[in-house]
């Protein structure tokens, strides 16, 4: 119970200091406790840790490179499965996306999504600009995504 309270006082504290500010990221709480019996007191410290998260924008197209599909996700290497199974009906499963040609890696979440509706925004032409970049010959990298699982 004493974990418990110590734990609600710190997220109270790290709230009222900042709050919306604090609340738009993801955070870990680390509590250290050192009691010291002799007095009756229990020391808390609390910390607080930006926690390190992994999340994909990544483009997919079919066989004839005809299309292009993008989409956002927080782990690649299933989400690429899922294309090429055809799991999940909607737009690329009706066109047969199954070939990653494109991918940027985004801690932040918020900036992913971001950087998803900014390259939906743009024109076929304007996208193919960052996929010759990183892939010029438009190869298949979802191999070597899905050999790291």
């Amino acid at each position: 119970m004493f974990v418990v309270c110590c734990a609600l006082f710190a997220l109270s504290k790290m709230m009222t200091e900042g709050a919306e500010e604090r609340l738009q990221k993801f955070f870990v709480v680390i509590q250290l406790c050192h009691s010291e019996r002799s007095r009756g007191i229990s020391r808390c410290k609390f910390e607080a840790m930006a926690r390190d998260y992994n999340f994909w924008i990544y483009i997919v197209t079919n066989r004839n490179h005809s299309v292009l599909y993008i989409g956002v996700t927080n782990r690649l290497s299933r989400r690429i499965w899922e294309h090429r199974e055809g799991n999940h009906p909607g737009f690329a499963a009706d066109y047969r996306c199954t070939k990653l040609i494109y991918y940027e890696w985004y801690r932040d979440i918020r900036d992913a999504i971001a950087r998803e509706s900014q390259l939906k925004k743009w024109s076929r032409t304007k996208k193919v600009v960052p996929i010759n970049r990183l892939n010029p010959s438009w190869r298949d990298l979802g191999a070597n995504v899905l050999q790291e699982t």
